[in-house]
């Protein structure tokens, strides 16, 4: 059986959370395409081995490099291997576009695939998914620490954002006080709190009284996750350890907000990336992950734990479209996602793509005409060969998957 073989490319990606999304996305492609185990190939940037930007310092890059991504790589299980390499030493010779990713990567163009317009074209396919997992001694010392820092097992955990780089308007910090009340209510019912920090802030004094701060978890990846694996639920905000839970198995409580002043957080970021707006779920999540759009206060958080102790423990159905405006928005991306898709060469995946989003098209009455639509692309875009024998394909599809309902 055939390997995936995917590029992490530091010149057109960054060093930071952003690459479980990558890894989340890699995974769900090699599932797709019925590939067996996943070969890992991070290539150097141009700017000290990494991306030219200014989210990070050269030796914060090298920290973060070393202390998250690197671990991180043993939450993909089917990972069977992993290179850091120049550019002059990596290699994309004989590979296809079936045993590559993303699509159309080069080492002379390279392109990446590390945020989200790809998680909603598989909500819109329902593609299978898995999951990023803690591994199994991560798990081991997980459990180690819960039980003697938490015998009987009944915790929650809050992930902090302490850095202020885009968090104009606090959207990413936490409420204290809804948290400091929250935190005595639960204790009073026997359900402990613990904090996880960030890594530059885990010696510092803490946060709230009646919480537990775990240090262990700020600086060890795989620990942090095996913790949140076993807790009650997660409670999060807007920040890169947050959309980590997202793909885990990890029951999560995302509590979000838009700020337009920071692109990553606006409307039209949310539509045109995620295709979400006000009140949605994140696409490609399953239902133990839940976005809660209200806002922190004692209440919600208090009327969250009480569903997770009902709920239950895993829950692998995907939160599907909140209404005909998220389902919408999530075509449009859908949409852009397959032009770019397209202009590198037509794969079944395509094809299952564009018939999903005609049916689901029909099924709403929305009338939205996606042939004319491909049709009408300047060539520079997609190849004019290409839509007919898209067009011709999903006609085809369409008509087998009706006559076998017919039968």
């Amino acid at each position: 059986m055939k390997n995936l073989f995917c590029f992490y490319d530091m010149a057109v990606s960054p060093c930071s959370y952003d690459f479980f999304s990558f890894l989340y996305s890699a995974e769900t492609c090699r599932i797709r395409r019925g590939l067996e185990n996943i070969h890992l190939i991070i290539v150097h940037g141009p700017k000290n081995k990494f991306r030219e930007d200014n989210i990070r310092s050269d030796e914060q890059n090298e920290i973060f490099f070393n202390n998250v991504i690197v671990p991180g790589i043993s939450l993909l299980q089917s990972c069977s291997s992993f290179m850091w390499l120049a550019r002059n030493q990596a290699s994309c010779s004989g590979l296809s576009n079936e045993t590559i990713f993303p699509r159309g990567y080069s080492l002379e163009v390279p392109v990446s695939d590390y945020s989200t317009p790809g998680h909603v074209a598989s909500l819109i396919r329902q593609d299978k998914h898995s999951f990023l997992e803690a591994p199994p001694y991560a798990k081991s010392l997980a459990q180690s620490l819960i039980e003697n820092k938490c015998p009987d097992g009944k915790f929650i955990t809050i992930t902090v954002r302490e850095i202020e780089r885009d968090n104009e308007n606090n959207t990413r910090s936490l409420n204290h006080s809804a948290w400091q009340n929250a935190i005595a209510h639960l204790a009073s019912i026997g359900i402990k709190t613990f904090v996880i920090r960030d890594t530059s802030s885990s010696s510092k004094p803490a946060l709230f009284d009646g919480a537990e701060e775990l240090p262990e978890a700020s600086v060890h990846l795989p620990l942090r996750l095996a913790i949140c694996e076993k807790a009650l639920v997660n409670f999060t905000k807007n920040n890169g350890p947050g959309g980590l839970l997202l793909y885990s198995k990890a029951r999560t409580v995302y509590f979000n907000g838009f700020d337009d002043d920071v692109i990553a957080l606006s409307r039209n970021w949310y539509s045109n990336n995620l295709g979400m707006n006000e009140g949605d779920q994140f696409p490609f999540t399953t239902l133990s992950k839940s976005c809660v759009w209200t806002g922190e206060s004692e209440i919600t958080i208090i009327e969250e734990v009480e569903k997770a102790l009902s709920a239950p423990k895993e829950n692998a159905a995907l939160n599907g479209f909140s209404n005909q405006a998220n389902l919408l928005s999530s075509l449009a991306v859908g949409f852009r996602y397959l032009i770019t898709q397209l202009s590198y060469e037509l794969l079944i995946e395509d094809i299952e793509l564009f018939r999903k989003m005609k049916e689901l098209d029909d099924d709403h009455s929305m009338s939205i005409d996606f042939d004319n639509q491909l049709k009408t692309l300047p060539e520079n875009l997609v190849a004019q060969d290409i839509v007919k024998e898209l067009l011709e394909k999903t006609a085809n599809a369409q008509g087998d998957l009706r006559f076998q309902q017919i039968r």
